[in-house]
């Protein structure tokens, strides 16, 4: 059985929270991997965190590198909460657990799968070097590799409820696959990504950890800034696809597509990527409030408004009239750091106006994007 660390533990804290950071793969490459010296015991991630706090107090002018200090201690306030705020026991039972209730929660509409879960070290050959922390296999793999059918978790990847936000995810496609006609025709990808998450990652997760917890789930998964990757942004969009089809169709609708399998929604895919949305017999219903609150948040979500540590921290000091100089000194913030702050509010994200003789701010509309938490930093931008 795999050791778990502090590591797993924050990361659970991280998925599960709403932070201003704005990319969790920055966060578990430069901050959740110090955990992994540490056990996987809430008190001692608690103690390692408040330790981080504390022994790194701001001495010199804040510029880029104290901001983000600052904004990543606020960050793990924040996680420290969440891990406050839900009870972790053994992982492999939890997993199990969370399991059987989903696969419960599906028979209100009458869905099933035939589906098991292993939790393996490797994933089966020819995939065992791939870098997933979860995947399903079909009848096609089975067949090919001899592979036994199924969602199979990486034991030395699991994150309490993250997993079992992935588990949703993938136990939809395992039905999709088994259902209609020509049930192995194309690829699991596409628009049926976007139907596994708005039904499996938010819909039926939701029963286990709530929609709050689904919503940060989903944001820190989904719509982190990565620039130039190209792979996350295509899951986001399909993701997009589905709460558009939801918002339109209902849960009765996306019901529909998973009954019919992966054939029929590869055709309706064809449709709407064209702007499409009459589809021949599709009767819509159901609109679960809950889902119908979070989809509008994640439709108008600004997946781009990112800068860095420090621009984001001065917009929180920063209003119409403002002198420049005197903030800087009133604040004790590096000059050169904050000129290219300010410049970079001004350029990058249009969210203020200097006045014509560039002392003062003129327009600002940060405030706006800041009190909502909107507005993300960067934690290792190029300064």
């Amino acid at each position: 059985m795999i050791k778990f660390s502090g590591y797993q533990y924050i990361l659970f804290g991280a998925y599960t929270s709403k932070t201003n950071f704005s990319s969790i793969a920055d966060f578990r490459k430069e901050v959740a991997e110090k955990f992994k010296k540490i056990p996987f015991e809430r008190k001692a991630v608690q103690n390692m965190i408040k330790e981080m706090i504390e022994s790194q107090p701001i001495k010199d002018e804040i510029g880029q590198s104290e901001a983000r200090q600052i904004l990543l201690a606020q960050d793990l306030k924040r996680i420290i909460n969440s891990i406050n705020n839900y009870k972790i026991s053994n992982h492999r039972k939890m997993l199990e657990e969370h399991f059987k209730l989903i696969r419960k929660n599906l028979e209100k509409f009458s869905l099933e799968s035939e589906a098991e879960m292993f939790i393996v070290n490797n994933f089966p050959t020819p995939f065992d070097t791939m870098e997933w922390d979860a995947a399903f296999f079909e009848e096609t793999e089975k067949e090919a590799f001899n592979i036994s059918p199924g969602i199979y978790i990486k034991e030395d990847k699991i994150i309490p409820y993250f997993s079992t936000y992935r588990l949703s995810h993938e136990l939809i496609h395992t039905i999709i696959g088994s259902s209609g006609e020509n049930v192995l025709t194309g690829l699991a990808r596409g628009f049926e990504d976007g139907i596994c998450d708005v039904f499996g990652s938010l819909y039926l997760f939701s029963g286990v950890g709530g929609y709050k917890m689904a919503e940060s789930t989903i944001i820190q998964d989904r719509f982190g800034y990565w620039p130039n990757r190209q792979f996350p942004e295509l899951y986001r969009e399909n993701l997009i696809q589905g709460l558009l089809f939801y918002k339109e169709f209902g849960l009765d609708g996306i019901v529909e597509l998973i009954r019919r399998g992966r054939k029929f929604i590869k055709e309706v895919e064809t449709k709407i990527i064209n702007g499409d949305i009459n589809i021949k017999n599709m009767k819509g219903g159901y609109w679960d409030e809950n889902l119908t609150k979070v989809s509008n948040k994640l439709l108008m979500y600004p997946k781009s408004l990112v800068c860095s540590p420090l621009a984001r921290y001065i917009a929180g000091l920063i209003k119409p009239g403002i002198n420049i100089t005197k903030m800087i000194k009133d604040n004790n913030l590096n000059l050169k750091d904050t000129k290219n702050a300010i410049k970079e509010l001004q350029e990058r994200l249009f969210l203020i106006v200097l006045n014509k003789n560039k002392n003062e701010i003129e327009y600002d509309d940060t405030k706006l994007y800041v009190n909502s938490g909107a507005l993300r930093y960067e934690l290792y931008p190029n300064f």
